[in-house]
């Protein structure tokens, strides 16, 4: 996964001096809701099975910048905030993540709106790190000659373990946990946005 991404690093530094100068830079902002569960491990009862957690509502947003052709590929960073809920056990649990996908994005139809294919991965700084990969579908329309709006969904998957909120609030107020739990993440999310270059 870090090779994959110190690749697309590389990609977005020489895109202006490749056959991809014919693009743009550009950057903006985007916002959206997503609802997320957790696939759970409950360390402390070895015997007992896995488990999913239920759907939760939360929100995301980011700076968003990058390099875009849309006759062939466009390589995008976002800075962002994200609040990942889920339910579970009768409560919703919140965790709160900055976030870094580095994405590609591949056009498929269409020209203005133009329809395409989103797919890389991302790194959520937390404790622990979650890193994850993103597989989506969005579309853009250009408003102006410098500006483009988007709406894009994408599915996250998270591959690292994470420590159940639960479990770290109770060490945090010296309270003895009940019970350790590792989950997985996993994400739906729907983001609009805007951007801005020059023509």
């Amino acid at each position: 996964m870090k090779r994959i991404a110190y690749s697309l690093l590389l990609f977005l530094a020489l895109c202006p001096a490749s056959g991809f100068a014919q693009g743009r830079w550009m950057y903006g902002v985007n916002a959206g809701i997503n609802t997320g569960y957790r696939y759970e491990v409950p360390v402390d009862f070895p015997s007992a099975s896995p488990y999913t957690t239920r759907w939760a509502p939360g929100f995301h947003t980011a700076f968003e910048f990058g390099y875009y052709n849309w006759n062939v590929i466009c390589i995008t960073m976002n800075l962002e905030y994200n609040q990942r809920n889920y339910r579970d056990q009768g409560f919703i649990w919140s965790d709160d993540f900055l976030e870094i996908p580095i994405l590609i994005k591949i056009p498929v139809m269409g020209k203005n709106p133009r329809l395409y294919l989103i797919a890389g991965p991302n790194f959520g700084i937390h404790y622990p790190i979650d890193i994850g990969i993103v597989g989506g579908i969005g579309i853009t329309t250009a408003l102006t000659g410098r500006t483009d709006f988007f709406f894009q969904t994408e599915y996250i998957y998270g591959f690292n373990e994470l420590i159940h909120p639960a479990y770290t609030y109770e060490l945090a107020v010296g309270a003895k946990p009940f019970a350790l739990y590792t989950n997985y993440s996993r994400e739906i999310r729907i983001t609009l946005g805007v951007l801005f270059g020059k023509e």
